[in-house]
């Protein structure tokens, strides 16, 4: 994070303006190194004190929360204290997720386009190894699989929410029955009420799917009757359920439903509540393989006895993952369903 995206960060912090993820970065930014960081010079004296109070609340609040637990285990909190051990929530993703500025390894492409005539529209594209988190205007939240990408307006219309993908991507929709969310790709539309999905149809690929983890969509091919009747339902739209699953082949342009399939592919974006304490990456890897349906492996045996400690509440597979990266000098890279932790060198 570079000092204009902290400017930005603290500036919000201040403001009492910023998310929890985002205070949770700053509280995490704080306890590694704010007491000795040069972008602290840069802020007024008044801001200085204003941001260190803060920050002095939160620890405190931490320390209160703790203030019952047996004598031996006071020690070790003010260790993890000074450690810097303020949860790190989904730092990488969030610093992604809010700014505008491209990775170093120049995973993330954000482009405007559009004129005066037209809302312009923004694209993400994920050239990453990794799973890309994007929040959408609506609050919406797209997880982009390596190479998949999404394109949407800063503000979307009155009657509907619709956005354009390519590749691979899981939707968590915020529900809105007045304003349908609809998903335009390469061979389908998808619209959805409030629900969370994935859809599969890259440019390269024979066959698209949709699959429904949770609420309802429907699925029609792109550019026939249904695609033209917009926002309304349509009778050659096929509606899908929890665990039901559309495949569209380009050979015969038809589409085929499955109903109740095994969705366990789909088990890496449930939100789960974890917790570790002194835990060896090698053991977190285990357990996170047996709960979200994937195989972790690690590089090197020097860094799976790396040991962590953090209470992961409400976090996904992805998310997870960012905290380690946040947490521990690794990177991972994700194919289909393995998973490897490497070194960050």
């Amino acid at each position: 994070m570079d000092d204009k995206q902290l400017a930005k960060l603290l500036d919000k912090y201040l403001n009492g303006t910023c998310t929890a993820e985002e205070k949770a970065i700053i509280q995490a930014w704080y306890a590694r190194e704010g007491d000795g960081h040069a972008f602290l010079e840069a802020l007024e004296q008044e801001e200085q004190q204003q941001l260190k109070a803060e920050m002095l609340d939160q620890v405190l609040h931490n320390i209160n929360a703790e203030h019952n637990r047996p004598k031996g285990t006071q020690r070790l909190l003010w260790l993890k204290i000074a450690a810097a051990a303020i949860i790190l929530l989904v730092a990488n993703l969030a610093y992604n997720t809010y700014f505008a500025a491209p990775a170093a390894d120049g995973s993330i492409v954000r482009t405007q386009t559009g004129n005066s005539k037209t809302i312009n529209q923004q694209l993400i594209h994920n050239q990453s190894k990794n799973i890309l988190r994007q929040m959408l205007p609506d609050s919406s939240v797209v997880w982009l699989n390596p190479g998949a990408s999404v394109t949407f307006p800063e503000k979307f219309e009155a009657q509907s929410r619709q956005i354009q993908m390519d590749g691979e991507c899981f939707f968590e929709i915020t529900k809105n029955p007045g304003r349908p969310f609809i998903v335009r790709s390469r061979h389908l539309v998808t619209k959805v009420w409030g629900t969370s999905f994935k859809i599969s149809d890259p440019s390269i690929a024979a066959a698209a799917k949709v699959t429904v983890a949770t609420g309802k969509v429907s699925v029609s091919i792109r550019g026939g009757n249904a695609d033209r009747a917009g926002a309304r339902l349509h009778q050659e739209e096929v509606l899908l359920n929890p665990a039901d699953e559309v495949t569209f082949t380009k050979k015969a342009n038809q589409l085929y439903a499955n109903r109740k399939i095994d969705i366990s592919k789909l088990d890496r974006y449930k939100h789960l509540n974890m917790a570790f304490e002194n835990t060896t990456l090698e053991n977190i890897a285990q357990t996170l393989s047996r709960n979200f349906s994937v195989q972790i492996s690690i590089e090197n045996r020097q860094l799976a006895g790396r040991t962590m400690t953090a209470d992961l509440t409400e976090l996904n597979l992805p998310e997870i993952l960012e905290v380690l990266k946040s947490s521990m000098p690794i990177h991972y890279e994700i194919s289909d369903d393995h998973i490897l932790l490497k070194p960050f060198n």
